[in-house]
């Protein structure tokens, strides 16, 4: 009877994190850092990037491809993908890893993009947007 039961495999982990532009008074500009991440010193660690609000989605969207498991099968290597969503906030979620090595990677990818180009994609907060929004709010 116990032999039937399939045994539990993670099949997605999801996690976010905040690179605290807005804490420094900054966003990001998509654009810019889309412009970063589709440079071809990427390309081996970048499946596609995109950036598309007409869809509204705000953020860059990048299909990172982790580093080759020494676990995975061939087959199941080739087509691993984890995606990474980098919005103008800074905040990042990461989705779609299966185990902890892969959310590291892609942690450590776009935690290092977003400080090594902070320079290059960083737009000052517009105060009357933020005014704004805060009105919005109340």
């Amino acid at each position: 009877e116990y032999d039937a039961v399939v045994t539990p495999e993670t099949v997605n982990i999801n996690c976010t994190f905040d690179a605290g532009y807005y804490s420094v008074g900054y966003t990001l500009d998509p654009l810019a850092l889309k412009e970063v991440v589709s440079q071809p010193q990427f390309a081996t660690c970048v499946k596609s990037v995109e950036y598309t609000p007409e869809k509204r989605y705000a953020g860059v969207k990048v299909l990172f491809k982790p580093p080759q498991s020494a676990s995975a099968a061939d087959g199941e290597k080739a087509k691993r993908e984890v995606f990474i969503g980098i919005f103008p906030s800074s905040k990042t979620v990461i989705t779609g890893a299966v185990n902890w090595a892969e959310v590291d990677d892609a942690y450590d990818f776009a935690s290092r993009l977003l400080l090594q180009h902070f320079e290059t994609i960083r737009k000052p907060i517009d105060d009357n947007a933020t005014r704004r929004q805060r009105q919005r709010t109340k």
